[in-house]
């Protein structure tokens, strides 16, 4: 998996030229494409083969599917997991950080739900346990060696339709009347969402920091503004239906 033959600039250019004229990679029409797929690849340890059929780039966001994630993770040497559930409801895993277990990584039906994630056809309802399984794996990875996986997401953390094995099914870039046209992600959250979380969770007593903490344990991302419109929404309605402390005398 590892690309043990360093390429200059140039030769990527080349190389990227080449890749992408072969026309086996439909993501990648354009020589610019194919060479930003293989820098990210080369980021994560990954040949240029690789790069292109395992890496996907959506407006300046890396992802890759949960199998290679994995195997970062392993290869490292020091980074390990374990499943120590996974079920059609929830998958737990155990990770670890030379041998000590450093953090538990949960996620569930219901998280997934919460996260507006749960759609009609969809590998959610296709195949729960893998569609957990990347979602787990990626939350653990982002607290435990985020360093690994050079920042990357799992195509499931941002809705894209997978198969079971997590690979995107509809390529990103797909072919329209001779165009290229990107798929469109969900539309992020407003700033009047932002400031109605914060305020939400201040009424409810909840500190910025375990707030932060939360939006990541519950949709795997590290801010409001990575948030989808939806999940802020969302987010917000379950702020407000908190019990609001009592002040003390």
């Amino acid at each position: 998996m590892e690309n043990n033959t360093a390429l200059t600039l140039q030769e990527t250019h080349t190389l990227g030229k080449t890749l992408a004229a072969s026309g086996f990679f439909p993501d990648a029409k354009q020589e610019a494409q194919a060479v930003v797929k293989v820098l990210a690849g080369r980021e994560l340890g990954l040949g240029p083969i690789y790069s292109m059929t395992k890496v996907y780039i959506v407006k300046g966001k890396v992802m890759i599917a949960a199998e290679i994630m994995g195997a970062l993770i392993k290869k490292s040497g020091r980074y390990d997991y374990q499943v120590k559930a996974l079920t059609n409801n929830e998958c737990v895993l155990l990770f670890t950080d030379n041998g000590k277990t450093v953090y538990e990584s949960t996620f569930t039906m219901e998280d997934a739900k919460r996260a507006d994630l749960v759609k009609p056809d969809s590998g959610w309802m296709k195949w729960p346990r893998p569609m957990l399984f990347s979602k787990a794996l990626s939350q653990g990875a982002r607290i435990v060696c985020p360093h690994l996986i050079a920042g990357a997401y799992t195509p499931e953390d941002f809705g894209f339709k997978t198969d079971e094995s997590g690979e995107i099914i509809t390529p990103v870039f797909t072919e329209v009347k001779s165009e290229v046209v990107e798929q469109t992600e969900p539309v992020l959250s407003s700033k009047e969402q932002r400031e109605a979380i914060f305020a939400s969770a201040k009424k409810a007593g909840i500190l910025e920091d375990d707030l932060r903490g939360d939006i990541f344990e519950k949709y795997g991302v590290d801010s409001t503004k990575a948030l989808t419109q939806t999940q802020a929404s969302k987010l917000i309605d379950y702020l407000n239906s908190l019990p609001v402390p009592e002040k003390e005398a």
